[in-house]
């Protein structure tokens, strides 16, 4: 049982070593098994056989690779290209175009707004506005708030805070969805910049703070030069 696993710790040095040093990692490796108690000549023996084997393996692959291109098929014109193209070795691939059905019918539904992850505008009826993140779907996110509202926990967010002093309404159903991202420290990152940006350009915002990250004023002059982050 231990050959295979000695193999696969063969296979990981050949992927990420450089050929000048491969030969020191298989023999690194043959000293860490032997000093574990396993036979130093089955070792060798192995290592040296999945070595040669590996490189021939690869020499045939050269050898016999030949370069594809694809093309549209063509009448007559598809069949002289072909053969054209087989006397400079390379293999000739015809994809057919798209059908009647394919430019017609489209048979996966489009997902309701706002349902990934990722970073969120939704705008009060006084004109104020708030920016958020959220690990969860957007628009379950957005559920979330509306309960905060309902149940009156205004302390929970800025959004929850705002509505307890505001006469209007979040927009909650015409809340956009401005990043996707599901990356935790990425969505944190674009949060802050989304909020730095806003204010930048004069829109009023009922956020608490400026997130989490990216919390030095350097970030303000670039960000006020800019009608976007990207």
């Amino acid at each position: 049982m231990y050959i295979g696993v000695f193999k696969g710790f063969l296979a990981r040095a050949i992927r990420i070593c450089s050929g000048h040093h491969l030969n020191e990692e298989v023999e690194f490796l043959i000293q860490v098994f032997v000093e574990n108690g396993y036979n130093e000549i089955v070792l060798r023996d192995t290592s040296r056989k999945y070595l040669e084997n590996r490189s021939n393996s690869r020499q045939s692959t050269d050898q016999t690779s030949k370069k594809v291109v694809k093309i549209p098929w063509i009448p007559i014109l598809g069949p002289k290209l072909r053969s054209a193209l087989r006397k400079r070795n390379i293999k000739t691939v015809f994809t057919s175009g798209p059908s009647l059905k394919d430019i017609l019918c489209k048979h996966k539904s489009a997902l309701p707004p706002n349902s990934y992850t990722g970073v969120y505008s939704v705008r009060c009826g006084c004109g104020i506005n708030y920016i958020g993140e959220s690990k969860k779907r957007v628009a379950t996110r957005l559920k979330e708030h509306e309960r905060d509202i309902f149940h009156g926990r205004w302390s929970n967010t800025g959004a929850a805070g705002h509505a307890a002093v505001c006469t209007n309404s979040f927009a909650f159903e015409d809340a956009k969805t401005i990043a996707f991202e599901s990356n935790y420290h990425r969505r944190k990152i674009r949060e802050a910049l989304e909020i730095r940006r806003a204010r930048r350009t004069g829109a009023s915002l009922v956020n608490r703070d400026e997130g989490t990250v990216c919390t030095t004023t350097e970030w303000n002059a670039l960000l006020g030069k800019l009608t976007s982050v990207v």
